[in-house]
């Protein structure tokens, strides 16, 4: 049988040390901040022709996105596709909970943009339960096509 405590033994108890303690409390700290964060990737097809219709006059959902919640704010990257004369505005909804995000008005005058749209959540969604986000979209003026798709999500 071996003895724990003879010279050389990986057994042998080490006295308390409160320096120790704060190195390992550290660097336990340090490996959590820089772990990598899993994040979905979201494809679209690379011509706004082929993303969803966005032309209605008053705000309709064009997308849906089933949330978990895990931070307290949901943010999108959309891109828009417009044509030379119109104007696309852009919003996340959450209908279950009456929630609806600011409005992001696109630029005239271009034919794809990205925009970033968000989302607050109140203390009523719980971390982990789910509920149906919309990102709705209208066009505020011009009668081209205009399209919108969500490039990316994630929570903060």
């Amino acid at each position: 049988m071996v003895n724990a405590r003879h010279p050389g033994s990986r057994l042998v108890p080490h006295d308390p040390d409160l320096v120790r303690a704060l190195k390992a409390m550290r660097r336990d700290i340090q490996r959590a901040a820089t772990a990598q964060q899993t994040e979905t990737i979201v494809a679209i097809p690379a011509v706004p022709s082929r993303w969803e219709p966005a032309t209605a006059a008053a705000m309709a959902n064009v997308q849906q996105m089933n949330i978990y919640r895990s931070g307290s704010h949901l943010f999108c990257d959309v891109a828009c596709g417009t044509g030379a004369g119109s104007v696309l505005r852009v919003q996340l909804t959450c209908p279950d909970l009456a929630l609806t995000g600011t409005a992001v008005t696109t630029a005239s005058g271009g034919t794809q943009r990205i925009i970033r749209v968000q989302l607050d959540f109140p203390d009523a969604w719980t971390v982990g339960a789910v509920h149906l986000v919309y990102a709705q979209a209208m066009r505020v003026s011009g009668s081209d096509s205009t399209t919108m798709a969500v490039i990316r999500a994630w929570q903060r």
